[in-house]
């Protein structure tokens, strides 16, 4: 039989027990016959007991999920990683000295000395007697004959004093991964299960996959539009006909595409369709703070496809899925909430505005606002208490209130820097009104939250209200003493490639009696993280910091290090009424490739670092080196 199965993330989330009875009931009437529990540290035992019983599901609650899905049908599996996303187990001090950055060591997403514990050092005996038991613990939990062991996304793989030398004496990280890979499924197979894993790793050391145990089965995650063949999310976006070559390699395999996307969906289904796949995966992910309730349809949508239901018609399916799903008749309300639930992150517009550094809108987000606005009025016109109509209304609004927010920091930016006047006072009220409007629509989120998950910490929610709303105030405190021309700007227009290549980049401007650094460890991912623009491919994009207008700037100077490349096209200055254009680019120390083309303003771009990500996660060495560049400028006559 093959496997259809739908994820429900409780690691991020904890969701109530009725809640996830309603997910499962969900789940059995679209004919999946599995529903993956992500639940990373989730589960409280007698090896891992540090969290609060509010934070956690007891043996008990397991117990009370696994009869519930046996009675629907469905098989329910557990996703534990022992490897990376084990952060959840290092935020507590009493389990850090099992991590891979345990010594502050630099990694993947962070520099030396601020190390983020997401990874689990694969070397150290506790290490592997801790999550052995734990294990063992969840494990004795589920009937299930499958154990999801993730080992997907270990960025950080090597970056300790024994990974290191262990890597640099394989000459890379191939073996290492392998061993813990075996390790792994040895453990399981003592507990009876069949080891399921990611297989991102392998593609940054594709030589030991034919030596991978034929008993584990490998899902393949890829949530791009897929044209012929899936894409690696990290490893220089690299395309390969995956499948084949495990089909080729004797080795089981799946592929899991994320509910939210749904063109993802379509597309990986139809190229997994001309092979074999051991089953399907359809994942959920809480790492927002909406109900989960706006993926229903979407859940429903991808069942139809898998059991052949309008296979060849996505748009009367998602139509008939919102029909079933939000309980509506009538024609048009069913169309209008299907457009709106095929576009969750369109449904999440930027708020680049970082104080001082702003970045600038090189891709048309003047109609994706216009299409979420005017999708919004038509939604608001339906008068339904359904909570999956009420969460996209919620996403729609507090979009174009993000929108209207950046529009608002770069008239007050440019307004600062003497690019443009603007009417300050309508801009403060505008802020104000945004205030007003985000506030009331938390407060709606509180009360839906209540209704949903009683009991369980607003975290994610608190998070996101405080990030917010602190945002909205910075801008309006930054308004209040705004005057026309009292700084300049340094405008840096960067081509991003690549949407989680993680590269930090530091900015220093010379003036003629000295330097000052503007950006600092600038994390170039966090400028760019809407997924709806950055699926549309490369692009260009500027980002602007407010300088002294005081003085003559002479040059700027950018460092950076990290896995990955930064690419620059072009940068120029403005300060009292004077612009400065680069006159000579010199490189100083690192990889620097084509510096003369940031002396023209054209597609040709500098780039600074290395841009092959799969030989930097095998040299982290070379990944921790800077690369640095300087450009003189010169006013521009």
């Amino acid at each position: 039989m093959t496997l259809k199965a739908v994820q429900m993330d409780l690691a991020r989330q904890k969701e109530t027990l009725e809640q996830i009875f309603e997910f499962f009931e969900l789940a059995s009437c679209y004919k999946y016959n599995a529903v993956v529990l992500y639940l990373e540290n989730r589960i409280k035992t007698k090896t891992y007991h540090y969290d609060s019983d509010e934070e956690s599901y007891t043996p008990d609650e397991i117990r009370c999920m696994v009869k519930y899905a046996s009675k629907l049908g469905l098989d329910l599996i557990p996703v534990v990683s022992n490897f990376f996303h084990t952060d959840g187990f290092f935020k507590h001090e009493e389990l850090r000295h099992l991590a891979e950055l345990r010594n502050g060591d630099a990694g993947f997403f962070s520099d030396e000395g601020a190390p983020l514990y997401m990874s689990a050092c694969p070397l150290l005996p506790e290490s592997q007697n801790f999550f052995d038991s734990y294990y063992a613990e969840v494990a004795s939990l589920f009937p299930s004959k499958y154990f999801i062991a993730g080992l997907d996304e270990d960025y950080d793989i090597g970056s300790c004093e024994l990974c290191k030398a262990r890597v640099e004496n394989d000459g890379g990280i191939g073996p290492l991964f392998l061993e813990h890979v075996i390790r792994t499924n040895n453990v399981l197979k003592s507990l009876g299960k069949e080891m399921i894993m990611f297989d991102d790793m392998f593609w940054f050391c594709p030589e030991v996959l034919p030596d991978v145990p034929k008993d584990i089965i490998l899902c393949t995650w890829c949530y791009d539009y897929i044209n012929r063949y899936p894409r690696c999310s990290m490893g220089n976006n690299m395309q390969a006909d995956i499948f084949n070559k495990y089909e080729k390699l004797g080795i089981r395999y799946m592929p899991a595409g994320w509910t939210n996307f749904s063109y993802n969906v379509d597309t990986f289904t139809k190229y997994a369709e001309n092979y074999s796949p051991f089953g399907y995966l359809n994942t959920t992910w809480g790492m927002t703070a909406e109900l989960m309730h706006f993926t229903y349809p979407l859940i429903a949508y991808t069942g139809m496809l898998w059991n052949g239901e309008l296979k060849d018609a996505p748009l009367e399916r998602m139509k008939k899925a919102v029909e079933e799903v939000c309980g509506l008749s009538d024609a048009s309300e069913i169309a209008i909430v299907a457009q709106a639930v095929t576009k969750p992150y369109l449904l999440r517009a930027p708020t680049y505005y970082y104080h001082d550094v702003i970045v600038r809108r090189n891709v048309n987000f003047d109609d994706e606002y216009k299409d979420i606005a005017y999708n919004y009025e038509l939604l608001k016109r339906i008068e339904s208490d359904n909570e999956i109509i009420r969460q996209v209304k919620y996403r729609a609004r507090r979009a174009m209130l993000l929108y209207e927010q950046l529009v608002v920091a770069q008239n007050v930016f440019d307004m600062r820097t003497g690019a443009a006047h603007t009417d300050l006072e309508l801009c403060k009220k505008k802020l104000h009104s945004i205030r007003e409007e985000l506030l009331g629509l938390f407060d709606e989120q509180y009360n839906a939250w209540e209704k949903y998950r009683g009991g369980i910490p607003t975290t994610y929610l608190d998070t996101e209200k405080a990030t917010l709303i602190s945002s909205v105030d910075k801008l309006i405190e930054i308004a209040e003493t705004a005057e026309f021309g009292k700084n300049g700007f340094l405008d840096i227009v960067l081509l991003l490639p690549d949407k989680v290549v993680c590269r930090w980049f530091d900015v220093t401007v010379k003036y003629e009696d000295g330097e000052t650094v503007f950006a600092e460890g600038m994390y170039k991912p966090l400028l760019c993280p809407c997924y709806t623009i950055m699926d549309k491919g490369p692009f260009w994009y500027t980002v602007s910091f407010a300088i002294d207008s005081t003085k003559k700037i002479e040059s700027c100077t950018i460092s950076t290090h990290g896995v990955g490349a930064v690419h620059i096209e072009y940068i120029s200055a403005f300060a009292k009424g004077t612009k400065y254009l680069p006159e000579k680019v010199i490189p100083i120390c690192g990889h620097v490739e084509n510096p003369d083309h940031l002396l023209s303003f054209d597609t040709r771009w500098c780039t600074i670092g290395h841009d092959d990500t799969i030989e930097l996660m095998n040299n982290r060495a070379k990944a921790k080196s800077k690369s640095t560049v300087k450009i003189n400028l010169k006013k521009d006559c």
